[in-house]
C-alpha cells in the first residue's frame, strides 16, 4: 500500500503545486539484502525504467529563468 504518494500530493497541493509527477522504482533493497538476490535483475529493470522516466520528464520542463 502506498501512503507516501497520496500524502505528498496533498502536501504539494496545499502549497499550490498541482502538476506533480511521481516516478517509482521497485525492489530497492534487492542489491543489498542477500535474501532478495533473486530479484536483482527485476530491480535493475525497474531502476532503469525509472531513470528513463525522469529523463523524459526533464526534457518536458521548459528552460526558463525566474522573473527578477
Amino acid at each position: 500500500m502506498d501512503f507516501q504518494e497520496p500524502y505528498l500530493r496533498a502536501y504539494f497541493s496545499a502549497l499550490g503545486l498541482e502538476d506533480v509527477e511521481f516516478v517509482h522504482t521497485e525492489l530497492t533493497h534487492a542489491p543489498v539484502m542477500p535474501f532478495l538476490a533473486q530479484f536483482r535483475d527485476a530491480h535493475e529493470a525497474s531502476r532503469t525504467a525509472a531513470l528513463d522516466a525522469v529523463e523524459a520528464l526533464a526534457t518536458r520542463v521548459p528552460a526558463e529563468t525566474p522573473a527578477a
